[in-house]
């Protein structure tokens, strides 16, 4: 397990563009347990209050736990501490969190920034194309979503994505709605044709897992 962990290691280390989708079925009980150990139990913990000392007293349980719910994808990660820090010789601030035993973690999400003027953009588009046939319409909207969420669809940024989505799904009721004098669609016809003709959901394209180079990977 931990050989096929340090294959992938080099390969992200030597191309770094290449994608990984899940890495969870290469996550044991024995990797665990040595993330586990070397982590520091020193640090402050974090929002759930669980020390590394507290979580080693039902060690082997709590990971056959989480391997189970990791197998059947229910697991989900804790809600972390939120940490901004000021940027030396900058008014802008960097978005930290702790983890579960006190670690930093850089976090990334969209700037509110990018967000504002990648909606903007995909508005304006449909405003000025709103004329065009219906199916040349969804098609070039699909692809433009699923542009935006494979360039931001890390974890910590999955609500971002669900926001953007609705957005966009607002602003192309409004304008079909423009397409003549009378208006075309009530929202629950156009939900039908939502059905019709669907847009692609947020979508996480980045795992949960980080891989680490010391130990092959870590959640």
């Amino acid at each position: 397990m931990l050989t096929k962990l340090a294959e992938i290691t080099e390969v992200a280390k030597h191309r770094p563009k290449e994608k990984f989708t899940s890495l969870a079925h290469l996550i044991n009980v024995e990797l665990l347990r040595i993330c586990h150990n070397e982590m520091d139990g020193k640090k402050a913990v974090g929002i759930d209050k669980v020390t590394k000392e507290a979580y080693s007293e039902n060690l082997e349980d709590n990971l056959a736990d989480l391997i189970a719910r990791m197998k059947r994808q229910a697991y989900h990660p804790q809600p972390v501490r939120r940490v901004h820090i000021p940027k030396p010789g900058s008014d802008r601030w960097a978005y930290y969190s702790r983890s579960k035993y006190g670690n930093f973690v850089t976090k990334r999400k969209t700037s509110a920034k990018k967000y504002k003027a990648s909606l903007l953009l995909v508005k304006q588009w449909i405003q000025e194309n709103r004329h065009h046939p219906k199916s040349l319409i969804m098609e070039t909207l699909e692809r433009k979503l699923r542009g935006y969420y494979q360039y931001y669809g890390v974890m910590e940024n999955r609500y971002k994505l669900k926001e953007f989505y609705e957005e966009v799904k607002k602003h192309l009721f409004k304008n079909l709605n423009r397409r003549s004098q009378k208006r075309s669609y009530t929202w629950d016809k156009f939900i039908l044709f939502i059905k019709k003709y669907p847009l692609p959901k947020p979508k996480v394209s980045v795992s949960l897992i980080e891989i680490r180079p010391d130990i092959g990977s870590i959640l």
